[in-house]
């Protein structure tokens, strides 16, 4: 990885790219933060997908899952100021017998509506929820998880933060990205 990522530096910088940011999973020893941040400016941690397509149903991004993921990958740079907060603005729907499908707020909300099976706040991970069991289980991200992870990074000292999936997300997500 740090060759490729050596080399990718080098041809960015020789076409005038300033600045350079590598993205890696929250959770993967094969990504070391301290060598890549002496290739890049930024290590991106995405902090999203603790459940995914392939797996069970979950949250997409627990609170305590990314305190603890974003906690270690702090220690493994020496600090918060070369990282980068990725989150997630989307949701899956597991779905019995098909492929899991990555939906959008406005998704949910209407999946939710239609099939009387409302979305709510999983206490235990502050995540939307819907289900109608056995059939699916729909997990999405909203405004309110958004700020509680954005706040709980800056606690950690971050400041800086990316956002995958632009487009699905809750529309007022917006003020809590504007700060």
């Amino acid at each position: 990885q740090l060759a490729v990522a050596r080399a990718i530096r080098d041809s960015a910088r020789a076409r005038g790219v300033r600045l350079l940011a590598i993205a890696i999973p929250a959770v993967n020893a094969s990504y070391p933060v301290r060598p890549l941040l002496g290739v890049a400016d930024y290590v991106l941690v995405m902090l999203y997908d603790q459940h995914w397509l392939t797996s069970g149903p979950g949250p997409i991004s627990e609170p305590s899952w990314v305190a603890r993921s974003l906690a270690a990958r702090i220690a493994e740079a020496g600090g918060p100021d070369r990282i980068v907060v990725g989150l997630p603005l989307y949701g899956y729907r597991w779905r019995r017998g098909a492929a899991t499908e990555i939906v959008s707020f406005e998704a949910a909300t209407r999946i939710a509506a239609e099939t009387g099976a409302p979305l709510s706040r999983d206490e235990s991970s502050f995540t939307l929820r819907a289900r109608r069991s056995p059939e699916w289980d729909m997990w999405v991200t909203d405004a309110q998880l958004l700020r509680r992870l954005m706040r709980d990074a800056q606690r950690q000292g971050v400041r800086r933060f990316a956002f995958w999936r632009l487009g699905q997300e809750d529309p007022a997500a917006w003020s809590a990205m504007d700060r």
